[in-house]
């Protein structure tokens, strides 16, 4: 990965989802969301937003590898 778009997608966009389940605050005017760890949530939050990273890993993975694959039969033509 020449240009770190790796980096800059999947690490800055896993991060932010941890984040939100770590830094969460119901106070917040404008949003409703339950606090996170550091705020007294407890765990429900940071898992539920660690749920949502596997789910996004395994919709990016099932979609690219259709496509690649897909892909490769037309050109194999």
């Amino acid at each position: 990965d020449p240009v770190g778009a790796i980096g800059v997608h999947a690490g800055a966009g896993t991060w932010g989802l941890l984040a939100v389940g770590l830094f969460a605050q119901n106070e917040l005017p404008g949003i409703v969301v339950k606090n996170g760890l550091f705020h007294g949530g407890g765990f429900e939050l940071l898992g539920l937003q660690a749920v949502a990273i596997v789910l996004t890993i395994a919709w990016a993975i099932m979609w690219s590898t259709s496509f690649f694959y897909i892909v490769g039969i037309i050109l194999s033509r």
